[in-house]
C-alpha cells in the first residue's frame, strides 16, 4: 500500500475533529469505502477489516479492533459479503460520533454487548445533527441478521449518498493545514499519556 502522509481517518478525527467530521465528510469518505467494498464484492471477495484506522490502536487500556458482525463472532454458519456490510456501518458511526460503538468496555464485553443487545445507532434525540438519510443507512447496515443487510451496490441508491463529494474536497477539507503525521502521533500520544 503506498504511505498514506494525512493519516487515517480515525487519526485526523482525533487530532483536529475531536467528536466527529461533518456529515458531507463523512457521506464523501464512506462513499469512497463503498466503492472499494463494491470492487472487493463483485470480484468474488471479503474485506473483513474495514474500520477508521490502518493499524491496532491501543486507546484507553484497550485495542480497538472489535468491529466484526455479529455472525463472524457466533462462527455458527460462516459469513458472506453481509459482514463487511455490519463494519461499514459500524465505521460510519464511529466516525459520526468520533470512537466505535462500545469501545469503553474490553473487548469480551464488547463482543458479548454486540450479541447479546441491540444494534448500536445514531440517536434520534441526541444526534440531532445527522439528517434522518444517514441514520436510515446505518439502521439498513446494522441489522443482525445478515440476510436483511443490503448489498454494497444497494447502498450506493441511499439518498444519504447524494451528498457525497469529490475525493478533492476531502483532501482540501480534511488535510489542508494539517501538521504532518509525526507531530499530529506525538501531540496524540501526549494527550493520551495525561
Amino acid at each position: 500500500m503506498p504511505y498514506m502522509a494525512g493519516g487515517s481517518c480515525l487519526h485526523i478525527m482525533k487530532s483536529v475533529h475531536p467528536t466527529s467530521f461533518e456529515e458531507a465528510v463523512i457521506a464523501t469518505v464512506l462513499h469512497e469505502v463503498l466503492r472499494g467494498l463494491e470492487y472487493f464484492h463483485h470480484h468474488g471477495h471479503i474485506h473483513r477489516d474495514v474500520k477508521t484506522f490502518f493499524l491496532h490502536m491501543f486507546i484507553n487500556g484497550y485495542f480497538q479492533s472489535i468491529r466484526i458482525a455479529p455472525e463472524v463472532m457466533e462462527q455458527l454458519h460462516g459469513c458472506d459479503f453481509k459482514a463487511d456490510i455490519w463494519s461499514f456501518g459500524i465505521t460510519a458511526l464511529e466516525l459520526a460520533h468520533g470512537h466505535a460503538p462500545f469501545s469503553k468496555y474490553p473487548p469480551m464485553k464488547v463482543l458479548l454487548t454486540t450479541l447479546q443487545s441491540a444494534p448500536p445507532s445514531l440517536d434520534y434525540e441526541r444526534d440531532k445533527k445527522f439528517l434522518r438519510n444517514f441514520k436510515q443507512m446505518i439502521a439498513m447496515c446494522l441489522v443482525k441478521d445478515p440476510s436483511k443487510r443490503p448489498l454494497a451496490k444497494k447502498l450506493w441508491k441511499q439518498p444519504f449518498f447524494k451528498q457525497a463529494r469529490s475525493t478533492d474536497f476531502i483532501a482540501r477539507k480534511l488535510l489542508e493545514g494539517l501538521f504532518g503525521l509525526g507531530a499530529r502521533y506525538q501531540a496524540l500520544r501526549k494527550r493520551m499519556k495525561v
